[in-house]
């Protein structure tokens, strides 16, 4: 597999570990099902579910795609910055920041 991804071919799985402070979950899964939802109206999107393991704190996000287009439309909209640093202050002033436990 290169670096880039792009000699991947098929359908394409992600797994996501997402930690958060103890006793937040209540706070954390509507942003995560929020973009469960969103990911439902993709029909390049072939899976996204949401597994919580409360004895760790973390939850793990399962994802499936088309192919490594479907991937770039959906997924990394969400993880690369125009402004990192911009992006990366406004982060560690949010909500999530907070309740995931920092940066």
């Amino acid at each position: 597999m290169s670096a880039t991804g792009d000699d991947l071919k098929g359908d394409i799985h992600m797994l996501a570990t997402i930690k958060y402070k103890p006793g937040t979950l209540s706070t954390v899964l509507p942003f995560v099902k929020a973009i469960q939802d969103e990911a439902a109206g993709d029909p390049n999107c072939l899976r996204y579910e949401i597994l919580v393991y409360e004895p760790t704190d973390s939850l793990v996000v399962v994802e499936s795609y088309k192919s490594k287009a479907a991937i770039d439309a959906y997924v990394l909209p969400y993880i690369v910055c125009e402004t990192p640093t911009q992006d990366v202050q406004t982060y560690r002033r949010s909500s999530a920041h907070k309740v995931l436990g920092g940066m």
